[in-house]
């Protein structure tokens, strides 16, 4: 799509995706309804879409993307060139008026192979819905000023709603308390019944196979409902790591929920560690147990390089273990057992 010659006579502005889940890809397309269908009913492309076809699980990487941006340049850009676009409206300028701010955003808009798809969606769809409104504005006959000036005001709250519901998941997501980071808390967006999501599925029958193309106006979540669905009918769960947050792809055996820094790792771990030492303090027979095996690994490691002591130890050691063992299952027997577990 060449963004300087966006087709703003669109009723709105399209995002849509398609899977191939065998070959671990996904294509996401934005632009106006009409060919966004016929990209995915017949595979043509025209001027009027911007696709990608990239590794599945990228669109989840956008999202981190933004999430992290979300006090930052991107995202506050489009904000103050949508305000500003929105005045435009509202006081019933010309194009001329715009156009310092329609380039803002052409600026922003991200030609290169490794686009953050989801971004270039949240520009088009500013400037799709600012030449809707404007163009509507423009073609309406006004009798009186006044009579402009309460239309423009019109427009320009349609307008305003249009954009503040589009950009609401993105701004208003929820932080991490310790560093302010923001995130998106996926089972809570999946599942909020707050608002009517519109879908729209197209099929194909291309290269001798079927495909399936899914395609939202005016919505991201619907999109992002129907991405986690399909994901975890490939065993593939989306979800938030429990450290840092931030969302991550784990296949559904793997009951691990942190990301593959060291760091959350680390502090997963330290969590965990801790959780298991205060249940276990808790218990006096698991309790006796952690410090009698914990006392056995500390006396070996003094032995060092003398093989003779640590075999004497580890003989010794095998005669108690049967009753260390015992008193994890019998805690009747944990006081005459304490007597017999000296080492």
């Amino acid at each position: 799509m060449n963004t300087l010659k966006i087709p703003f006579s669109a009723k709105t502005a399209v995002i849509g995706i398609s899977f191939d889940v065998p070959n671990q890809k996904e294509t996401v397309v934005i632009g106006n309804p009409d060919s966004v269908k016929r990209f995915f009913v017949s595979g043509l492309t025209d001027n009027d879409i911007d696709f990608r076809t990239r590794k599945l699980g990228t669109l989840i990487d956008e999202m981190n993307e933004l999430a992290l941006s979300a006090d930052g340049d991107k995202i506050q850009k489009v904000i103050s060139a949508s305000s500003g676009l929105c005045s435009v409206i509202g006081k019933g300028k010309g194009n001329k008026s715009a156009e310092n701010f329609k380039n803002e955003l052409f600026e922003l808009y991200d030609n290169s192979a490794n686009a953050n798809m989801l971004f270039n969606y949240i520009i088009f769809f500013v400037l799709t819905n600012f030449n809707l409104n404007h163009k509507a504005l423009s073609g309406e006959f006004h009798i009186s000023v006044n009579q402009m000036k309460k239309s423009a005001e019109k427009f320009a709250e349609q307008y305003n709603a249009c954009i503040s519901d589009m950009l609401m998941p993105f701004r208003n997501l929820p932080v991490v308390p310790e560093s302010k980071v923001r995130y998106w808390d996926i089972d809570k967006q999946i599942n909020s019944p707050s608002s009517e999501l519109i879908l729209h599925v197209y099929y194909s029958h291309i290269g001798g196979t079927w495909q399936t193309g899914y395609a939202a106006e005016n919505s991201f979540l619907a999109i992002l409902r129907v991405y986690v669905d399909i994901l975890k009918q490939a065993n593939v769960v989306v979800r938030n790591c429990a450290v840092c947050h931030k969302l991550i792809l784990s296949d559904r055996a793997n009951t691990s929920a942190v990301c593959g820094s060291d760091k959350c790792r680390k502090e997963q771990h330290r969590l965990t560690t801790n959780i298991v030492r205060k249940r276990n303090k808790e218990n006096p027979i698991q309790d006796f147990y952690d410090t009698f095996s914990r006392n056995c690994s500390n006396l070996r490691r003094k032995f060092g390089d003398n093989l003779s002591a640590r075999k004497r130890f580890d003989d010794e050691f095998q005669k108690v273990r049967t009753a260390a063992l015992a008193i994890r299952t019998c805690p009747h027997r944990l006081k005459s057992a304490k007597k017999s577990m000296q080492i």
